[in-house]
């Protein structure tokens, strides 16, 4: 699919302005992180660049800045609270959830947002769970999750933002949180590597 016909694609799927995605689509080409039409030759949109012109335009504060916003997301890690592991600590959702994600804590940890996203939607074309119990929680500028409704309540995957330079960071009186829903994920799954 020519990422043309892609973003006006998933504007439909998404519920989101299709301009909107079309910047995000343009800034991310502008800083080579998209493939670039050569000649008559369009490539595919790929999975890894459908992912980045979602999750771009949920977390950006500004259309133009999703460049800046992947570099930022890429930033947020798998990661585990090393003092709770010396002390023993087993998170059992952590470990189950986890191992749906096709890994162990251990072979994720340090893996990036951006590509644990790609591995939740290949889980989902995969039917490792149902869709509609999976999403991703995005702040404009801020935190990223990723969320799965359990029988025993929801379990989050943390990430740790690897640029905090400090350990307290006063949060703004208003965020933005976008959350974008397991069907979502796995239609870009479909019409990138499913294709």
């Amino acid at each position: 699919m020519t990422p043309t016909e892609f973003v006006s694609d998933l504007a439909s799927v998404s519920d989101v302005e299709r301009t909107e995605l079309a910047t995000v689509d343009r800034a991310l080409a502008k800083q080579g992180l998209r493939r670039l039409a050569r000649g008559r030759s369009r490539p595919d949109i790929n999975l890894m660049e459908g992912i980045q012109i979602l999750c771009a335009w949920a977390g950006a504060k500004k259309l133009t800045d999703a460049a800046q916003e992947i570099e930022r997301q890429r930033n947020f890690v798998v990661s585990r609270d090393h003092e709770a592991d010396e002390l023993g600590v087993v998170y059992e959702f952590d470990t189950e959830y986890l191992e749906l994600l096709g890994g162990s804590l251990r072979e994720l940890s340090g893996r990036n947002f951006l590509e644990i996203v790609a591995i939740v939607a290949e889980q989902l074309r995969e039917g490792a769970y149902p869709e509609k119990d999976v999403w991703l929680s995005i702040e404009k500028g801020g935190s990223v999750e990723v969320v799965h409704k359990h029988k025993g309540g929801d379990q989050t995957i943390y990430f740790t933002d690897l640029n905090k330079k400090t350990l307290f960071q006063p949060r703004p009186h208003v965020t933005i949180n976008v959350v974008i829903e397991g069907p979502v994920l796995k239609w870009i799954h479909d019409k990138t590597e499913g294709a």
